[in-house]
């Protein structure tokens, strides 16, 4: 096993690998982790370039759509455009939530606590979005 740090310019080098099978895998606190297989020839110099895609961050805050206050323990869960669960939270006593390290994609964005409410949020690559979701109180019979 062997680690590099890359220069400035994003170049990196390994000295010395003998003939074989490696995964090379790249990583930093502002991308999303990156790995891929190399096949290393005998007396060969290999070349791989990587790209690595930025994290986005989805965060906003639950209100009462009758009040405006924030709603603390609402379930906020996030979806992606198969359906399947990507992540969930519940808010804080400030009525927010934040979903970090998400790839790019279209979600679907629920919070329940009143009935549920949904939201379609579009992440562009090492965006950043914010979305506020207003929940309705639920009807009583008085």
């Amino acid at each position: 096993m062997a680690a590099e740090h890359t220069s400035p310019d994003g170049s990196y080098g390994f000295d010395g690998l003998i003939e074989g099978s490696y995964t090379l895998t790249a990583m930093s606190a502002e991308h999303q982790p990156v790995a891929t297989a190399v096949t290393v020839p005998p007396a060969a110099t290999v070349v791989r370039d990587l790209t690595m895609a930025q994290r986005a961050r989805l965060a906003g805050a639950v209100v009462s759509a009758a009040t405006g206050k924030p709603v603390d323990e609402a379930l906020v869960t996030l979806l992606d455009a198969t359906g399947a669960v990507v992540a969930a939270a519940a808010t804080g006593a400030d009525g927010t939530y934040a979903f970090d390290d998400l790839p790019t994609g279209v979600y679907t964005l629920t919070a329940t606590g009143y009935p549920p409410v949904a939201t379609e949020v579009h992440l562009p690559t090492g965006g950043q979005d914010s979305t506020d979701i207003a929940l309705k109180p639920p009807l009583t019979d008085a």
